[in-house]
């Protein structure tokens, strides 16, 4: 086994440790099979909010409350709220279902291609 072998391996191990760390950070939208970070978004407008502050304050109050008391996390390409972890094996079956990919799931040649040519 050649030195240079050898280094490859290695990088090879490495980064799938590193893509199984990414998963495991990362969850998988179940509505259109993303893969990422979700985000936490407040439900209702602050359009409304104002409103309610200028036109009706105690019900403005109310409403500020309920915005900050029920943020939930979104997908932020289909506000979808049901995720799953993404290193599972039902989140690998979405994304293959949509078409998605995750840089994990890819072969050598295939992120070489994504990477413009060198590793």
């Amino acid at each position: 086994m050649s030195i240079g072998n050898a280094i490859a391996g290695a990088r090879a191990g490495m980064q799938k440790s590193r893509d199984a760390r990414e998963l495991a950070e990362h969850q998988t939208c179940t509505r259109c099979g993303w893969t990422g970070n979700p985000e936490k978004k407040a439900p209702g407008t602050m359009g409304k909010e104002i409103a309610l502050w200028i036109l009706v304050f105690p019900v403005g109050i109310l409403y500020s409350i309920w915005r900050m008391v029920f943020k939930r996390e979104q997908c932020p390409e289909c506000n979808g709220t049901q995720f799953v972890p993404a290193g599972s094996v039902y989140a690998a079956t979405i994304r293959k279902t949509f078409g998605r990919t995750w840089p994990g799931e890819l072969s050598a040649e295939q992120r070489r291609a994504r990477k413009g040519g060198a590793l």
